[in-house]
């Protein structure tokens, strides 16, 4: 046995390896050599150097594997160096030397088992950078579709238009003149072409109606008609309209086959030399025509109220023409007509239509109209009498020749139905007061005023607001002063 055999004491309970002599021993070997002879064991070592057991085993046994990181392994072998005698520095040198060489010998890598491929995530990162550039390309994308949306509005819509009246593209009519009608798109401009080669305009309304009356000569009239777009200026497909006015002499059913059956209009009411007292009179009946209108005309004025009911009017020399907006309402004492009506007709071919009149008497003309016939003609005679006088004053207020919006205080009290309300061209309200009537206008210019009686000089122009006051025997006068 070697003298290292001698001096090993194995009182650490387990057996221990022998150690050959070499001539450069390992670190482990000179650490336990130095331990054997300083006649300690593994666990005095342990107490001393408060370096646990296993470590202590490991570093004599050149067990790198069992060993911890090397910072605490370097720390480990100074401190134990030191507690047995040798050179901590040489043996960090050789202990350095042996884990660079021994570790990759002793301790073969282990490659880790291949993990299954996973798809990386992808995390998105919203910076305030990120929200510009989101924000700048939503408004571009919106005012690219906006223009996209122009061009394919200019491009591709084309004006509507179609004709209500007559309701043939070829028709005939025995009249020298023609009201056409039809549909349109809201503002449209109608633009049409008359035989001679002028041409007639007219402007649809906001639901897109138009109407426009031409003067037919004897024979074939040939019209066309364009709808233009007010905002795309586009224009619409044209219209061909044939209009035939027989010639004189000329037999209209020789070529047209069987004689149709003639128009026939029955008028319910008004019956005839009716005495009303508030001037509203319904005109309805029924026709197999497919077109009625209805024209009130004014006969005459009557005498003073004091006289009979059925008193006779003074009749004028002839039947007197509405008269021109654009005149004074002083220039004439004659109550406007109510507008020519063109009245719609139902499914079993009735009509109705309810006219505002003022006092005197006047003449109610109904015609009814088919394509190819002529047309047949009833007239009713009314009598509006003015109202009884009360001691106090009566008003007589008129719209001739456009809408305005009224309002009407009779002492102190609103009139029925008039706290807010448009009186509309051609139609008129009585109002009766003691003391005062207060009249506030949106459109002053139309009124025609006829107080006890007498023609009032108009209250001012087109357009005018304001607020007036009438009292018996006095002239309106205009106030500030609102009820």
């Amino acid at each position: 046995m070697t003298a290292r055999h001698n001096i090993r004491i194995g009182s650490l309970g387990r057996q221990r390896a022998a150690i050959d002599a070499t001539p450069a021993p390992r670190v482990g070997e000179l650490l336990q050599i130095a331990r054997e002879r300083k006649g300690v064991d593994l666990f005095r070592a342990e107490r001393d150097t408060k370096i646990r057991l296993k470590y202590l085993a490991a570093l004599e046994d050149s067990a790198y594997a069992d060993l911890p990181p090397m910072v605490y392994t370097k720390g480990f072998l100074r401190n134990y160096a030191i507690y047995l005698g040798l050179d901590p520095e040489d043996l960090i040198a050789r202990w350095r030397e042996e884990t660079l060489a021994g570790r990759k010998v002793e301790r073969p890598s282990v490659a880790p088992p291949p993990r299954p491929l996973a798809a990386p995530r992808r995390s998105v990162a919203v910076t305030p950078g990120t929200l510009v550039a989101l924000m700048f390309g939503l408004i571009v994308l919106a005012v690219f579709a906006w223009i996209a949306w122009q061009v394919l509005r200019f491009v591709g819509e084309v004006p509507t238009l179609s004709l209500s009246y007559p309701p043939s593209l070829v028709s005939i009519v025995e009249d020298d003149r023609i009201i056409l009608t039809g549909v349109a798109g809201p503002r449209a401009e109608i633009s049409i072409t008359t035989p001679d080669g002028q041409r007639r305009s007219a402007i649809a309304d906001e639901s897109g109606k138009w109407a426009r009356e031409v003067l037919l000569a004897k024979g074939r009239n040939d019209f066309t008609i364009v709808a233009t777009d007010p905002v795309t200026h586009r224009a619409s497909e044209p219209i061909n309209l044939i209009i035939s006015v027989p010639l004189p002499g000329a037999s209209p059913g020789a070529s047209a086959g069987p004689t149709p059956a003639p128009i026939r209009l029955i008028i319910v009411q008004p019956a005839n030399n009716l005495v009303l007292e508030d001037g509203l009179v319904t005109v309805s009946g029924t026709t197999t025509g497919t077109r009625v209108t209805i024209e009130g005309r004014f006969v005459g004025t009557l005498p003073a109220p004091s006289g009979q009911p059925g008193a006779t009017p003074t009749p004028a020399p002839t039947p007197t023409p509405p008269p021109d907006p654009s005149a004074s309402p002083a220039e004439t004492p004659v109550p406007s007509p109510p507008p020519f009506v063109d009245v719609t007709i139902g499914t079993a071919g009735t009509f109705s239509e309810t006219l505002s009149l003022g006092p005197g008497a006047w003449q109610i003309v109904i015609s009814a109209y088919r394509t190819g016939l002529a047309p047949i003609v009833e007239t009713r005679t009314l009598t509006v009498r003015p109202p009884e006088p009360t001691g106090g004053m009566t008003l007589v207020i008129e719209a001739v020749g456009g809408n305005s919006w009224v309002r009407i205080v009779a002492d102190g009290a609103v009139w029925p139905r008039y706290r807010s309300r448009t009186l509309r061209s051609g139609a008129s309200v009585t109002v009766t007061a003691e003391e005062e009537i207060w009249l506030r206008s949106g459109n002053a210019g139309v009124l025609r005023i006829t107080q006890d009686g007498q023609v009032l000089p108009r209250l001012g122009r087109r357009g005018l607001v304001g607020n007036w006051i009438f009292r018996p025997g006095q002239p309106p006068e205009r106030t500030s002063e609102t009820r």
